[in-house]
């Protein structure tokens, strides 16, 4: 479903107007009625929090016909899916819009041409050169085009839509190919141990690269080089993660993917992105002793986001040999109660936060 919506009242957010992930914003139609359409949802809800019109008697009015992407997220992950989710669209307009415009993530203080580091990058990847505008200021548009969303971390739009899924493949397909390691780790080690993930993930990663496999750093890569590592792997291992929203974009039929798990939802829903996007084989693996939350997160909604699993070494061996990942059954040794201390530790001195056990950790 596409929308043509003349004559479009944007409404940006204001200061004080945004949260973790939601804000305030929205798209109404020339009788000052929201467009349901144009909202941006999540696993979480929805992103674009609703508001009432704004008066409309001295608005800017910008000419021409535009898409509509949704909000301009800063965050790599988030802008790979949800600012892309109504790309989709421009393989179907004839003539092309005249550009592309976004919410600006939380308020600039007034519209602005452009838009964020990641957002660009993926936009020059996926080969789409239109003027892109980020709006941090109410105006109406002359025409602007709403495609429906084509992709979300929503359990219905998660794996993508036909034509998401469609427009994707296109525009990654017509990438340069280019050889690679067949065995692939997708490493978030180099964000920092203290990151939010799998503890002792440096460890797997060295239990890994000693059978062969090829540690590689994405956010050390151009997107491109990415997607073409991805490409030419026929096994892939990575714990669930943003990165792996790629290896979905990149993974063809005969290529093998284990996502570790370390949330509940997300390793199911992306092994099923990944199958329903490139037609890869994706298995989800999880061996979870225990999960620590950020204390500051532990209480909320989704003590997850910012959870460490602990993963039980021996038994993911198993799982990684009995699924194909590894030619025979691994002995990984367990880090001790001193050694998880440790790293519990370290990681409360990095964050200034202190860990603490989630009561179920929903594998």
């Amino acid at each position: 479903m596409v929308l043509h919506v003349p004559s479009a009242i944007l409404r940006a957010t204001r200061p004080g107007e945004k949260a973790a992930f939601a804000q305030v914003c929205s798209v109404f139609d020339a009788d000052g009625q929201a467009i349901p359409a144009a909202r941006t949802t999540a696993e979480v809800g929805i992103l674009s929090l609703p508001c009432p019109c704004p008066d409309t008697s001295t608005l800017p009015q910008r000419p021409g016909r535009w898409l509509f992407g949704g909000i301009g997220f800063h965050h790599f992950g988030h802008a790979l899916i949800y600012s892309t989710a109504r790309l989709w669209a421009l393989d179907r307009l004839d003539p092309p819009p005249d550009g592309i415009l976004f919410f600006d993530r939380g308020t600039e203080g007034g519209t602005r041409p452009g838009t964020t580091r990641n957002l660009t990058t993926i936009l020059a990847t996926l080969g789409i050169d239109l003027p892109v505008v980020t709006v941090g200021t109410d105006e109406r548009v002359e025409m602007l085009i709403v495609p429906e969303e084509g992709i979300s971390t929503a359990t219905a739009l998660f794996s993508g839509t036909d034509a998401y899924r469609q427009f994707l493949r296109a525009r990654t397909d017509a990438l340069p190919r280019l050889p690679g390691p067949r065995d692939v780790y997708v490493s978030r080690t180099g964000l920092g141990l203290q990151k939010a993930g799998l503890m002792f993930e440096d460890l797997i990663q060295s239990h890994l690269a000693a059978a062969g496999y090829q540690v590689f750093h994405p956010q050390r890569h151009p997107l491109a080089t990415q997607i073409a590592t991805y490409r030419a792997a026929t096994r892939i291992i990575g714990v669930d993660g943003s990165a792996l929203h790629v290896v979905a974009m990149a993974a063809r039929p005969g290529t093998k993917v284990a996502v570790l798990g370390r949330r509940p939802f997300y390793p199911d829903a992306i092994a099923a992105q990944i199958r329903a996007i490139g037609g890869a084989e994706a298995t989800r693996l999880t061996a979870t002793l225990a999960t620590y939350a950020d204390t500051r997160f532990a209480r909320s909604a989704n003590p997850w986001f910012e959870s460490h699993a602990l993963p039980d070494l021996a038994a993911l061996g198993r799982q990684l040999a009995g699924a194909g990942f590894l030619d025979s059954v691994p002995d990984w040794p367990q880090p001790g109660p001193d050694k998880v201390a440790g790293r519990l530790a370290y990681v409360a001195r990095k964050t200034g936060s202190p860990l603490v056990a989630l009561a179920d950790t929903k594998d």
